[in-house]
This record gives structure tokens, sequence and C-alpha cells, in this order.
């Protein structure tokens, strides 16, 4: 084997460091990545931190509030089919009351949830416009736990009455609490 002359010494010199250059430069992004990622992470925990020490200082409300729906939310029902009933003969009533034709209803599937149990049913009415919206203004009540979680309101341009008239499609759902593994 032969001695390098000067001249390839000087480029086999160059040619380890470019390669030494450039795995650097691999490594190096590779790094910046990795500390970019811990920057978002942290600020994403940073935020975390701060929600939850807002929640802890709301935390005396909150208990005020739990304690207000267990003592006010309707207890489990016994019977899916007394839960459904109820809330339909109430619909009916006040819809009755109201002078509002129901044009068709229809019981949904209960759902459970981790707080609470809910039966629902859903509508088609119609009757004169200021009546049905007055009805579906007082549908939703705190002590109630009666939400509307479907509307869908249009008036009846082929009505001949001589008040505007409403075509309402409204699921409303009833809230009870959640039972225990004891069946209630």
């Amino acid at each position: 084997m032969r001695h390098l002359n000067s001249r390839e010494i000087k480029l086999l010199l160059l040619c380890l460091f470019t390669i030494f250059a450039v795995a650097n430069m691999f490594a190096g992004r590779a790094v910046y990545k990795a500390l970019k990622g811990s920057k978002g992470k942290a600020g994403e925990l940073k935020l975390e931190l701060l929600e939850q020490q807002g929640w802890l200082a709301e935390k005396e409300y909150w208990q005020q509030r739990d304690q207000w729906l267990m003592k006010k939310m309707p207890s489990a029902f016994d019977s899916v089919g007394k839960a459904q009933g109820e809330l339909v003969q109430y619909l009916q009533n006040s819809l009755y009351e109201n002078r509002i034709k129901i044009e068709r209803q229809t019981l949904l599937e209960p759902e459970s949830t981790a707080y609470y149990e809910e039966v629902a049913v859903t509508l088609r009415i119609q009757g004169e416009a200021a009546k049905v919206n007055d009805w579906l203004s007082k549908l939703q009540g705190l002590d109630r736990f009666q939400i509307i979680k479907t509307l869908k309101l249009s008036l009846d341009g082929k009505s001949k009455e001589k008040e505007p008239q409403s075509i309402c499609e409204v699921t409303v759902a009833r809230w009870f609490g959640k039972r225990t593994e004891g069946g209630n």
C-alpha cells in the first residue's frame, strides 16, 4: 500500500468531515424535533394544569350543584314503560290544553349515561304558530329535568286558517337519577 500525498490526505479529511457534518445534521434535527415536541407537550400540560386549578377553585360551587341535583332530580324509574307513559301523558295534556294537534308520536329507546337515565318521545305537532312557540318555551324548566333534544319548526304555508300555523317536529327527553346496583 502506498502513502497518500498531501492532496489526497486533504480530500480524505474533507470527505470524513463532510460525513461527520451530515451525520451531525441528522442527529441535530432529530434532537430538535424531540425538544420541539417536548415544548409543545409542556405547553399543553401547563394549560391542563391551569384548567384543573380553575375547577379546583370552583369546587364548592360544583359540590352545591351536585347536592341540588341529588335532591331534585327524579329518582330512577322502576319501569321504562311507566316513565315513558308519564312523559307522553304530560306532553299530550299540555298540548291538549294549548289546543295543539298531535299528528304523530314515537317513543324512543331509553338511554343510559354515567350520570342519568333518559326516556324520550318524538312528536310531530301542528297548531297556531304563537301557541306552538309558547308551548315550546315552557317545555323546559329547571325542576322538570326535561330537555328538547331536537327541534324542527316551520310555518305551514298550505294552511287555510286565519292565524299562522306551525308544523313542529320535536324530541323531548326526561332525565332520571341513575339506578344503583341494588335496583334503585
